[in-house]
């Protein structure tokens, strides 16, 4: 028996095309244990097709429409990475997607990615292998599920039982709770009187600020809202011509980075700040952060 680490990913699409994941379950094994576990919506890349495999993975359209998008999740994936193994049932299919995703969001790819098909290692569906090796499936097509049949499958191959997850650092954090650390409540967008205002003399007074990506002090995003806003800000949901600070946490987008390059070579001063350069900005303004999660 030999100690096993790997990922185990499986996507699920809306329609037929390879780029409109939906759904994304993926289970991190460590020296044989399932460490953590990750299920999301995915906000689909928008197609041609009418047809919709809703009736394969019941995802409906609906329930994708405020889910993140690839490039929002991306931080989160690339960590479960981490271990340079990939295991999955017909990988022609799984890593096809997760390919086109990454080119359409140009994201960085990482050649040293070593993949694991169960399929070709065991023959045949996903369901017929976990019968053959006695593992009981919770729900086929269900992504985390199935995610889940894959590394118990090399488990079991390995001679390992497989264990329940220890409690780890990091949880995994499904597509509700991802949108709830993105979100901003809509008061929070209204900009206090300048009467109500901690201190006017801050970068923030009077500016227009987009915060995005997620924030390691802040994990709540609401929370870095409400503490800037108290400071004069004017916290908005898009970078636009009109926009003086964004604030770039981990998984901030190339998209997000090009329209703020294009935007400054017209002329916009807007300035970029990541989370290392935001505290010593709020240290230096003597702006509390005892309010942080």
């Amino acid at each position: 028996m030999s100690n096993l680490n790997f990922c185990a990913i499986d996507f699920e699409t809306m329609t037929p095309a390879r780029t409109s994941a939906c759904a994304i379950g993926m289970v991190e094994v460590r020296d044989n244990v399932i460490m953590r576990k990750f299920y999301s919506l995915i906000k689909p890349i928008p197609d041609d097709y009418e047809q919709t495999n809703t009736f394969v993975n019941a995802i409906s359209p609906e329930m994708c429409k405020d889910a993140p998008t690839w490039e929002e999740l991306y931080s989160v994936v690339n960590d479960f990475l981490r271990t340079g193994f990939i295991v999955c049932h017909n990988a022609d299919f799984d890593i096809d997607v997760f390919v086109k995703l990454k080119r359409y969001y140009k994201l960085e790819f990482n050649p040293d990615i070593r993949i694991i098909d169960t399929k070709a290692l065991f023959g045949g569906s996903l369901e017929n292998c976990c019968e053959q090796a006695g593992i009981e499936m919770e729900c086929h097509h269900d992504a985390l599920s199935d995610a889940m049949a894959c590394a118990e499958l090399i488990l079991a191959k390995n001679g390992t039982m497989p264990s329940k997850p220890r409690n780890v650092k990091h949880p995994s954090v499904p597509s509700e709770s991802f949108r709830e650390q993105r979100h901003i409540d809509s008061e929070t967008k209204v900009p206090l009187p300048d009467e109500e205002v901690l201190n006017m003399d801050t970068p923030f007074f009077h500016r227009k600020v987009v915060i995005t990506g997620v924030f390691e002090s802040y994990p709540e995003r609401e929370k870095l809202a409400e503490l800037l806003r108290k400071y004069g800000a004017d916290i908005n949901g898009n970078i636009s011509k009109k926009t003086n600070i964004v604030l770039k946490g981990d998984g901030f987008g190339t998209s997000k980075m090009k329209k703020i390059e294009e935007l400054q070579a017209q002329g916009v001063d807007i300035r970029v700040y990541d989370e290392t350069q935001l505290i010593a900005l709020l240290n230096e303004y003597h702006i509390v952060i005892a309010n942080k999660c």
